[in-house]
């Protein structure tokens, strides 16, 4: 239980500690660094929350890592400390994973059904568009600008008031059918295309996991919500990055006659071109002003999301040599010893959590080596003689 308890830990603290200097260092970002580099540092934040890069950290400097002797036995005062620590850190262990499982349950359990319903509105609400309509024509024309090779359907959507992508394993880009009087059907297809060719429905997706992973962090809602918003800009920046300003004006006013148009769909499973006033009116200012990032500031801002990514990895490993080891297989021999004394032999299993100058004559060299080393780190201290 403490391995999964660590492990959660590590993982929640590592991916705020990005989150966190993705929040302090906001002022410069929106200053000089692209959307594309904004939503690379929030897809950082999103392997932490979710790998632990820790765990294979640990594995270099030591093989044996897991605070065990099994040597000679120490003095029956010692355990004494041991069962009283390790009968409170299996209690709390126990009681924490027990309240996160049940979280992360509802939570899978919510979005699940928020899916099924989500899928039903949509099928039931769309129509193919055939080949041999001109719409599909465009779009075709658009796949093959863009290299995509992969099957993506189009239909018509009546509940819809934005052009969407939905769909995992069988994308398909919706339109609304009724359509504005300035929107370029050109660009709203190439819009919705390099969400897919970006992966940012999966992206998308992947967010949930970590919500679901750690939803009693308020720091993953904000990274979800930092992802949804700078995919948006990230897929403005690549659909305008070969556009005259007048075709980046042109696009703009695509996205204004969306501005009123509030998607009748739930949106948490899907990547659409609209989206609230504030932030169409930072993705025109963006779209207007966009210009080539200097190497200068390429570089540096490459440097900074390694920084912070560093931050992270040591961040979360101070965390976990410092999160309490405890066991019921090792909670049940220290009862055993305590009860014999004459039954510690050499072949026991134990926490060792101090010892005394004088012990090194009752372990091995390599194994007083270990020792000497924890100390050093801090998980093992010196006993008073």
């Amino acid at each position: 239980m403490n391995k999964w308890l660590e492990l959660l830990t590590t993982l929640t603290v590592a991916g705020s500690t990005v989150v966190v200097c993705m929040l302090l260092i906001k002022p410069i970002s929106l200053k000089f660094l692209s959307a594309n580099w904004q939503y690379l540092i929030g897809k950082l934040a999103l392997l932490f929350y979710t790998l632990p890069f820790v765990c294979i950290i640990n594995v270099f400097p030591s093989f044996s890592s897991n605070m065990i002797a099994t040597y000679n036995p120490i003095e029956p005062k010692y355990l004494n400390k041991i069962l009283s620590e390790q009968n409170i850190s299996l209690e709390m262990t126990t009681s924490v994973l027990t309240i996160w499982t049940i979280g992360s349950l509802l939570s899978i359990i919510w979005y699940i059904c928020c899916y099924k319903k989500f899928v039903k509105q949509i099928k039931n609400s769309s129509l193919l568009v055939p080949e041999s309509h001109e719409v599909y024509k465009l779009f075709y024309s658009c796949k093959q600008a863009l290299g995509i090779e992969k099957q993506i359907q189009l239909a018509y959507n009546y509940k819809i008031s934005t052009p969407a992508l939905v769909g995992l394993w069988k994308p398909t880009v919706l339109l609304p059918i009724k359509q504005g009087d300035n929107v370029d059907l050109n660009m709203v297809i190439r819009h919705e295309l390099i969400h897919f060719k970006s992966k940012d429905l999966w992206i998308k997706m992947f967010a949930l996991v970590v919500i679901s992973l750690h939803w009693f962090n308020p720091l993953a809602y904000v990274l979800r919500k930092h992802i949804h918003i700078w995919s948006e800009f990230s897929c403005d920046e690549k659909v305008i990055v070969k556009m005259t300003r007048a075709e980046r004006k042109r696009y703009g006013e695509t996205i204004l006659n969306m501005l009123e148009n509030t998607p009748a769909i739930r949106s948490s499973f899907s990547v659409s071109l609209s989206g609230t006033r504030k932030n169409l009116e930072r993705r025109l200012t963006m779209l207007l002003n966009a210009k080539k990032i200097k190497t200068s500031i390429a570089i540096i801002t490459t440097i900074g999301i390694i920084a912070i990514g560093y931050v992270g990895i040591t961040t979360s490993s101070l965390v976990s040599k410092n999160i309490p080891v405890a066991s019921a297989l090792e909670v049940k021999e220290a009862k055993i010893e305590l009860d014999n004394p004459k039954k510690l032999e050499s072949n026991s299993s134990y926490e060792l959590i101090s010892v005394k100058k004088s012990d090194e004559n009752r372990f091995r060299p390599d194994v007083w080596k270990d020792i000497l080393s924890k100390i050093d780190n801090g998980e093992i201290i010196w006993e008073d003689e």
